[in-house]
């Protein structure tokens, strides 16, 4: 499997998110614990200034509140023309690859 430079963890939170390190060399946390619905410029910052040094072969660990997941995805797919995702399937108790790719030219 080939791995990323980064996996970004979009908010942590209570959860063992060790079963996604294989998937990257360096896992970065963009946001932490509770976060507010209404602070959606502070949440934008922080996710837009950790997301700096990501590229396009990195990975977002879908996690926490869907404000911070929402804004995360877009400054990822905004930045790079594509979303790559890990989601963690219950059933298999692993992470699932998934990659959008968008067309830029509409």
């Amino acid at each position: 499997m080939d791995r990323s430079q980064h996996v970004f963890l979009i908010n942590e939170g209570l959860h063992d998110y060790s079963a996604a390190e294989k998937f990257g060399e360096q896992m970065i946390t963009l946001t932490k614990g509770i976060c507010s619905r209404v602070n959606v410029t502070g949440h934008m910052r922080e996710i837009a200034h950790g997301l700096a040094v990501s590229n396009s072969d990195d990975w977002l660990i879908v996690s926490g509140p869907p404000l911070v997941n929402i804004l995360a995805c877009a400054e990822f797919a905004v930045k790079h023309g594509r979303l790559n995702l890990l989601i963690y399937a219950s059933r298999e108790q692993e992470y699932v690859r998934r990659t959008t790719l968008f067309n830029r030219e509409n």
